[in-house]
């Protein structure tokens, strides 16, 4: 078993701005991965949304997951066969959820000649709107055999004061 890291943010704001920036980057390749498989099949119009989605079947993996919940947490799992602990990176806000990793397997300088190689960069991308207000300080991660898992304790919900006046 191993923990994955947190970033965590009681406001959403703490990271925002590096997600924006790391998702606006992520949509710029996408979009010029699209531009290129358009110019690739003669520039014809029609097929845009074609374009598009092969583009983000070249460059992302969306892991399979699930996503329950019960009165006191949400869980979520997701399946990140091949990636280490090291090469994910967990966002957690009170109402949503990034997983992002990112690993590349390469010919490790073996002897030889290399005949063919399916080896490739992985980018793993997730982004979850969360049903309920989570405690993203009590949140807790693990990764085994391929499968990462996210505990998600609900947030206490917020308590009503009674403002007493004086009595007019």
């Amino acid at each position: 078993m191993a923990n994955v890291a947190i970033q965590k943010s009681q406001d959403g704001t703490k990271s925002i701005w590096s997600m924006f920036d790391d998702t606006r980057k992520l949509f710029d390749e996408l979009q010029h991965r699209a531009f290129d498989r358009f110019q690739e099949r003669g520039s014809g119009d029609g097929l845009a949304l074609d374009d598009w989605f092969r583009a983000e079947r070249d460059l992302l993996e969306i892991p399979a997951s699930e996503m329950t919940e019960d009165d006191k947490e949400i869980h979520v799992r997701a399946a990140v066969p091949g990636l280490k602990a090291a090469d994910i990176e967990v966002t957690a806000t009170p109402r949503e959820l990034i997983i992002r990793g990112e690993t590349s397997e390469r010919n490790n300088g073996k002897k030889g000649e290399t005949r063919f190689s399916e080896f490739t960069e992985r980018k793993v991308f997730r982004r979850y709107e969360l049903p309920a207000s989570v405690d993203v300080d009590k949140i807790k991660t693990d990764l085994k055999d391929g499968m990462l898992s996210i505990d998600m304790p609900k947030a206490e919900p917020a308590k009503k004061v009674e403002v007493k006046g004086q009595g007019a």
